[in-house]
């Protein structure tokens, strides 16, 4: 099945190499991915998805 989207204004596309945590949102959660840094330990976060929970299923 096809779902008809629009994008109303533009979203730019980020690379991520991880998701490294999901938090509890009420009844959402939030998805956080980031990137490797080369020069660090760290992880650098590049995106924060808020997504229903029920959704959660459908995506694993």
């Amino acid at each position: 099945m096809t779902i008809e989207t629009c994008e109303a204004y533009t979203v730019t596309d980020t690379f991520s190499d991880a998701m490294v945590r999901i938090e509890r949102l009420g009844s959402c959660r939030r998805l956080v991915f980031a990137v490797s840094n080369p020069h660090h330990s760290e992880r650098i976060i590049v995106a924060k998805l808020i997504v229903p929970a029920e959704l959660m299923h459908e995506l694993a």
